[in-house]
């Protein structure tokens, strides 16, 4: 079985066993059928030379270990009808870059993703309520995340050792935030927060964070000059100046926005800064992009733009 290159599996399989593929080194290429609704503890662990891997849409449990240690895995999609990425399950796939996360995905396990080292960008959906301890402990590419809506809690360790992670949003419905999950993330600048001030267990949660700071949104409540051990400011609406977007385009102005998704945004202009009189240009809930067009423009040497919050 250590000689197997390619396995093509019938279309009549229900069901993957337990460690069915266990230790297959040269395995590179799986097909997971449409019919497989299991795949079994531990069915592909220390597949190292598996790159390619296309699991069927009608799976629905794969359980520990399953993947564990297939260092050449690059691309992962986990199909909607699966609820819980369970302990270790993809732990040590150091090459996987693309993860795509179904979207019925409620929990995931300790160590689930951990060391998955080449992950850059990560996005939790908000059907997930359940994070455990380590879920991407060791991810040390991960430069953004995206945490949804559904979560609750962020479990101590959770993202832990994540030492490229810049930039994570927090969804709305977080309310504690555990020792150390966050540890040793020493590139970690700027976390951003939809909701409310969460409960801290500990001022450890961003243990060895000392570049980070905690943005909040306009009227969310419970926030202090410190969270956590580390500084907060409000998050605030920022038009983006330095991309291809700002400017003229065909007698139009406009910029991208970059702000939470769902706040509205007042756009207002005035001509003049010395005796400023600000109107309102648009207001709309936000959208990246922005362009403006007024048939006036031509009439005044100048027109400055501010953003605004209700």
């Amino acid at each position: 079985m250590q000689r197997l290159a390619s396995v093509t599996i019938g279309t009549n399989v229900t069901s993957i066993r337990e460690s069915a593929f266990n230790g297959c080194y040269s395995l590179a290429s799986v097909t997971v059928p449409n019919s497989v609704i299991s795949i079994g503890l531990a069915a592909f662990e220390w597949c190292t030379n598996l790159a390619s891997l296309t699991i069927g849409t009608n799976v629905s449990d794969i359980e520990a270990w399953a993947f564990q240690g297939c260092h050449s895995l690059a691309s992962v999609t986990i199909p909607d009808g699966v609820a819980s990425v369970l302990d270790f399950t993809f732990y040590g796939c150091s090459s996987l870059t693309n993860l795509t996360i179904g979207n019925c995905l409620t929990r995931i396990a300790t160590y689930a993703f951990g060391y998955c080292s080449s992950l850059a960008s990560v996005t939790i959906p908000n059907s997930v309520t359940s994070i455990s301890v380590s879920a991407f402990y060791g991810c040390s590419g991960l430069t953004n995340l995206t945490i949804g809506n559904g979560l609750t809690k962020i479990p101590e360790y959770a993202f832990a050792h994540c030492s490229s992670l810049a930039s994570v949003t927090i969804g709305n419905s977080v309310t504690i935030i555990e020792s150390y999950a966050f540890k040793d993330c020493v590139l970690l600048n700027s976390v951003y927060f939809k909701g409310n001030a969460p409960s801290w267990a500990s001022p450890f949660a961003f243990y060895g964070d000392t570049n980070a700071r905690v943005y909040y949104l306009p009227q969310t409540t419970g926030w202090e000059a410190t969270c956590a051990d580390r500084p907060t400011a409000r998050w605030l609406a920022q038009e983006q100046t330095g991309d291809g977007s700002f400017g003229v385009q065909t007698n139009q102005f406009g910029f991208n926005i970059s702000w939470a998704s769902g706040m509205v945004v007042v756009v207002e202009a005035c001509t003049d800064l010395g005796n400023p009189t600000w109107s309102p240009w648009d207001q709309h809930p936000h959208r990246r992009h922005v362009l403006f067009q007024r048939s006036d423009w031509t009439n005044y040497p100048a027109r400055i733009y501010r953003l605004r919050s209700l």
